[in-house]
């Protein structure tokens, strides 16, 4: 079977608004377990180059807390991630074909 896949349209959607490194290194750094290397962790951050992240959860608010609590215990089981994925995704999804111009 010889068929031919070409990509014929792009489309982009930000799950949400850019949050700068900084901003993102130290809300992280206050969710890290207790045991973790937290000099580590921030020497990673340093030198991934990333100047902006994004994410899909309003991480600054109650979903923030729920996912990623301070000190990084009591965070929500894989069926609850899965909840929001499948809440979440398809808005986003969708936003992507509509920029690629597919509707």
């Amino acid at each position: 079977m010889n068929q031919s896949v070409w990509i014929s349209h792009l489309g982009v959607a930000e799950p949400g608004p850019a949050i700068s490194q900084e901003r993102a290194v130290a809300w992280m750094s206050e969710r890290l377990h207790p045991q973790a290397d937290r000099e580590r962790f921030l020497k990673f951050a340093e030198r991934s180059e990333i100047g902006f992240r994004y994410s899909v959860l309003d991480i600054f608010g109650d979903e923030g807390e729920r996912f990623f609590p301070r000190g990084g215990i009591g965070a929500v089981d894989i069926g609850e991630r899965n909840k929001a994925f499948e809440r979440l995704a398809p808005p986003l999804a969708e936003a992507a074909v509509r920029a690629a111009g597919i509707e």
